[in-house]
C-alpha cells in the first residue's frame, strides 16, 4: 500500500493526463465547504491508517529480528541461533531490543498524535468520533514493563546499552546500571519506583538488582499489540461515518470522480496550496480495512497465548 496523497508527477507530465486533468476540473461540481472538507478528511485518514500500519510492520519486523537471531528462555538464558553477522551476542541483542522499543515508540506516537490531528477536519465537517489515546496513558500507568520499556527506549537513544549481562549467556536489565547513569533523566515518579524496586532486591533478597529480559520484553510485546487493536478498533468506527459520507457526495456528484482507465482507479482530487493532491477510492472497499484489522486481532491473539506459557512457567 503506499502512503502517496499528492498526484504522480509521471501522471501530470503526461500531455494526455493534463489534458484529462483540465476537463475533470473544468466539469468538476461545485461542492460546498463541508463536502470539500470531508474529502480532504477522507484523504488524510486514509493517508494515516495506511502509514500507522505500516509503522506496526516496521514493529513487527524488528520484533521477527530479534526472534529470529536469539531463543529467548524463561530463565533470561538467550541462545544465539544466527551467526551470519560479525557482532558479538551482547552488541546484538542491544542492537535488536534498542530497534524494537524505538519502533514501538514511532508507532505509540502516531496512534496517540491522530485524535488532535483530526479535531479541526471532525468539527468542521460535524462527524461525531471516540477517537481518543487515553488508554495508552492507562497501559502506561498500569503495565511496569511497558512502562519500563518506554524509557529504556530513552535510555538508549542518550548513548547507552539497556541489556546487561552474557555471562553463560544470561541477559537481564540491571536497575543499578540504569540508575547510575549520567546524563539521562527519568521522570521523577520512575526514578523513585525503580529506586525502590532495586533496594529491596537488594536488601529482602540478597539479590542483583535485575529485571527479567524475557518475561518484560513479551509483555511489553503484548501491551503493544493490545494497543494497536484497541487503535484499530476505534479508527474502524471512525472511518465508517467518514466513507459513507464520502459515498453519499459521489452518488450526488458522479462527475466528482477522476477514473484513471489505465491504472483501473478511481480518485477525487482537489487542490490546496497550489498542490494537486488525489483521495484513492480504491480504499473504499471495507476489505481493504477488514484485511489490516483482521491481521492485527489474529497476531495480538498469538501473543496473549504466548503470554499465559511465560506466566505458567
Amino acid at each position: 500500500m503506499d502512503t502517496e496523497t499528492i498526484f504522480p508527477i509521471e501522471f501530470v507530465n503526461n500531455s494526455k493526463a493534463l489534458k484529462l486533468i483540465d476537463t475533470y476540473f473544468k466539469d468538476r461540481p461545485n461542492l460546498s465547504d463541508k463536502d470539500e472538507t470531508l474529502i480532504k478528511f477522507y484523504c488524510y485518514l486514509e493517508e494515516r491508517i495506511i502509514t500507522i500500519d505500516l509503522l506496526y510492520q516496521i514493529y513487527l519486523l524488528n520484533l521477527n529480528n530479534l526472534l529470529n537471531n536469539f531463543i529467548l528462555k524463561f530463565d533470561d538464558e538467550i541462545i544465539r541461533i544466527n551467526n551470519n553477522t560479525e557482532q558479538n551476542s551482547y552488541v546484538l541483542i542491544n542492537g535488536l531490543f534498542s530497534n524494537l522499543v524505538s519502533s514501538g515508540k514511532t508507532l505509540t506516537d502516531s496512534i496517540q498524535d491522530l485524535p488532535k490531528n483530526i479535531k479541526s477536519y471532525a468539527t468542521k465537517t460535524g462527524i461525531d468520533h471516540n477517537l481518543n489515546s487515553q488508554y495508552i496513558s492507562d497501559i502506561y500507568d498500569s503495565n511496569f514493563s511497558y512502562k519500563f520499556c518506554y524509557h529504556l527506549r530513552n535510555y538508549s537513544q542518550h548513548g547507552y546499552l539497556p541489556i546487561s549481562g552474557g555471562h553463560n549467556n544470561k541477559y537481564y536489565f540491571n536497575l543499578s546500571r540504569i540508575l547510575s547513569s549520567k546524563h539521562f533523566d527519568l521522570k521523577a515518579e520512575v526514578e523513585e519506583e525503580l529506586a525502590k524496586m532495586e533496594k529491596k532486591m537488594i536488601k529482602e533478597y540478597n539479590n542483583e538488582p535485575n529485571i527479567a529480559l524475557t518475561y518484560t520484553i513479551s509483555k511489553y510485546n503484548l501491551e503493544m499489540h493490545r494497543i494497536y487493536c484497541k487503535y484499530m478498533t476505534q479508527i474502524k468506527n471512525l472511518r465508517k461515518k467518514v466513507v459513507r459520507r464520502i459515498n453519499n457526495i459521489i452518488k450526488e456528484n458522479s462527475k466528482i470522480v477522476f477514473s484513471d482507465v489505465t491504472l483501473d482507479k478511481k480518485y477525487i482530487l482537489y487542490i490546496e496550496e497550489n498542490i494537486m493532491h488525489f483521495a484513492d477510492l480504491s480504499g473504499l472497499h471495507p476489505k481493504v480495512f477488514n484485511d489490516i484489522r483482521e491481521r492485527a486481532f489474529i497476531n495480538f491473539k498469538k501473543e496473549k497465548k504466548e503470554m499465559k506459557r511465560i506466566k505458567i512457567y
